[in-house]
């Protein structure tokens, strides 16, 4: 039996600017469940390989100089 809670994610008010002070995503509120498909929709520079990689590859972005912020940044998995 699978633990469904453990395979959610939740984010809170994420906000990722650049070292010179440039917002790139602002105030971004995610709920994704279990067994739920989402897709990350728009143009070029829209901030859709950014917010992945807020949530996939922290690391890397904090070494990159990106200031992360959440009020709850949650991956249960």
């Amino acid at each position: 039996m699978v633990n469904e809670k453990a395979m959610t994610l939740s984010v809170r008010g994420l906000k990722v600017n650049l070292p010179d002070g440039r917002v790139l995503i602002d105030g971004v509120d995610l709920d994704i469940g279990a067994g739920e498909v989402v897709v990350l929709l728009g143009g070029s520079g829209a901030g859709k390989s950014t917010f992945a990689r807020v949530l996939f590859e922290r690391d890397e972005l904090d070494a990159a100089g990106f200031d992360v912020m959440a009020a709850n940044l949650d991956l249960d998995r």
